[in-house]
C-alpha cells in the first residue's frame, strides 16, 4: 500500500534493526537508500554497511555515489530521490533511519484511509537525547508520507528537503503533526548517541554551519545529563522513572 524510503549512514546503524522490524509491519516496498561515503567526505566503513544489507535482506538496497562538490543536503535528497524512482507505491513515507515508527499502530493508522485525503502528511513524534530514557517534555515532527506523483524532482531537491511541502501549502492537501487516536505514533532518536557518535553527526549534517556544535558536545559530555540540551534547550523526563 506504500513504500518506505529510509536514509541511511553507518553513524545510525544502532536504529537499523529496529527500525526496519517495525516498517515491516505495515510496509512491503522497504528501500534503503545510503551513501559510500558519510557527508563530511570520510568513506562508510564497508564491514558495518554489510552488517546492515544482512538486518536488510528483504528490503532493496540502493548504494549512491559521493561528490565532494554538493552539499550534505545534495546527498539526503539524492537518497530520497533515488528511493522515489523505484517505489511501487502511490504513497512513500520518508524516513531517517533513526525515527523509528510505531510498527502495529502505524498499521491500525493506514486501515482507516483517512490520509488518502491528503497529498502530504506529517507525524507528531517524541524527541530524545543522549539516552532513548530521556524524552523531551515538547514533541516535534517526523516522518513524512507523500503521494509519489508530488515528488518530483523540484520536489525533492529543495533546500528544505523532504519539508518542502511546507513551502507550497497553496497547493497542497496538508495534514500536519498527525496522530493516531491521541497516540504518537513516532520517535526520533536524533539525538541518542555517543559523544563520538553526535561528534559525526555535526561534522557530516546540513546544520553544521549553524553552531558551534563541537564545542556544545564537549561541554555536555563534561558532565551527567542536566534534563536540558543544546540543540533547542528542550527540557526532559526520564521515561525509565
Amino acid at each position: 500500500m506504500i513504500t518506505s524510503v529510509i536514509s541511511y549512514c553507518n553513524n545510525d546503524f544502532r536504529f537499523i534493526e529496529e527500525n526496519i522490524e517495525q516498517v515491516k509491519k505495515f510496509s512491503q516496498d522497504i528501500i534503503i537508500c545510503y551513501c559510500k561515503h558519510s557527508f563530511d567526505g570520510d568513506k562508510e566503513d564497508e564491514t558495518t554497511i554489510q552488517k546492515m544489507k544482512v538486518l536488510a535482506k528483504e528490503c532493496t538496497i540502493v548504494e549512491i555515489e559521493y561528490d565532494s562538490s554538493k552539499s550534505p543536503k545534495y546527498h539526503h535528497n539524492l537518497m530520497r530521490w533515488k528511493g522515489t524512482e523505484m517505489a511501487k507505491s502511490d504513497y512513500i513515507l520518508f524516513l531517517d533511519a533513526d525515527e523509528i515508527i510505531e510498527g502495529e499502530l502505524f498499521n491500525e493508522y493506514l486501515k482507516c484511509y483517512d490520509w488518502l485525503n491528503y497529498d502530504v502528511v506529517s507525524y507528531k513524534c517524541y524527541w530524545y537525547f543522549r539516552e532513548k530514557r530521556f524524552r523531551a517534555k515538547k514533541t516535534e515532527e517526523a516522518a513524512v508520507l507523500c503521494k509519489k506523483s508530488i515528488c518530483t524532482e523540484s520536489y525533492i531537491f529543495s533546500e528544505s528537503e523532504r519539508w518542502e511541502f511546507l513551502n507550497r501549502m497553496q497547493s497542497l492537501k496538508i495534514q500536519l503533526n498527525e496522530t493516531f487516536r491521541g497516540e504518537i505514533i513516532c520517535h526520533h532518536y536524533s539525538w541518542v548517541r555517543t559523544k563520538e557518535e553526535m561528534l559525526k553527526k555535526v561534522k557530516s549534517w546540513g546544520h553544521r554551519q549553524e553552531k558551534d556544535w563541537i564545542a556544545l558536545i564537549e561541554e555536555e559530555f563534561s558532565h551527567d545529563f542536566s534534563m536540558q540540551d543544546f540543540v533547542h534547550n528542550y527540557q526532559y523526563i526520564d521515561i525509565n522513572k
